[in-house]
């Protein structure tokens, strides 16, 4: 079981208790055999099955966040072990913009993340969807060592700052640390709290793991859910804050 300390985590405690964290749906564990990596995937926010598709809606005026989200087991992910990391999306409304939709990293001790944005930079933090809405798209791997696009934003994962300055992935991996370890790789929509943005996302790829809308095998406890969930609204919360200073 998973507890989250009021005194640790302030930002999460009240937003449990503010029930934002309770539209988070339940979440599902593979099975796991002798050997095997265990993992943890699930819904967060405003993130519903469409057509076969997780439709995930980010609207000023009702949830302004949703996403997808895997949990790995402690030690069984690091920076260097991400090798693939990938979407199958569509952009159905809105556009790229206020830093959604991007993936997030969270580090082992859950505190620090790392921001991995969508779209084709432009420079100045700035990024563009290469497809036009309504057209299915995929992202590539960003966890490509030999990209050299400028994506990766940090937020103290793993003691590595460059907030407003972006580095490739091969630079962020020689900043933290081969052996730094992830517990959450978050898909994240939070950029609707101006205009509203809908995001299909078709299949979500964390190395050989692919997730799609198809229904999983075995139910997780719900706290696992609303960790998750809570997780990820703080991070939007503090990226909405620090994008207000900037």
């Amino acid at each position: 079981m998973l507890i989250v300390s009021h005194k640790k985590r302030g930002n999460l405690y009240e937003i449990f208790h503010s029930g934002i964290a309770l539209r988070g749906r339940p979440v599902f564990r593979p099975c796991c055999c002798a050997g095997q990596r265990r993992w943890v995937f699930g819904t967060y926010g405003s993130t519903t099955v469409n057509g076969g598709n997780f439709d995930i809606v980010s609207n000023p005026t009702t949830m302004p966040y949703g996403g997808l989200y895997y949990h790995a087991d402690p030690g069984s992910l690091t920076v260097g072990g991400l090798t693939t990391l990938s979407a199958t999306y569509d952009m159905t409304t809105g556009s790229f913009g206020a830093g959604s939709p991007r993936f997030t990293l969270f580090d082992a001790a859950e505190t620090g993340s790392a921001y991995l944005y969508f779209g084709t930079p432009l420079g100045g933090g700035s990024f563009t969807n290469p497809s036009p809405n309504n057209v299915f798209s995929s992202t590539g791997n960003y966890a490509d060592l030999a990209s050299l696009d400028l994506r990766v934003e940090s937020n103290g994962f793993n003691g590595y700052n460059n907030q407003n300055h972006y580095v490739t992935f091969a630079d962020f991996l020689a900043s933290v640390g081969r052996a730094s370890g992830i517990s959450y790789v978050f898909l994240d929509l939070d950029g609707g709290y101006a205009t509203t943005q809908e995001l299909l996302i078709a299949s979500f790829r964390v190395n050989a793991e692919k997730f799609t809308a198809a229904p999983a095998a075995v139910p997780e406890p719900m706290t696992l859910t609303l960790f998750g969930a809570g997780l990820a609204g703080a991070a939007a919360l503090r990226r909405r804050k620090k994008m207000q200073k900037a």
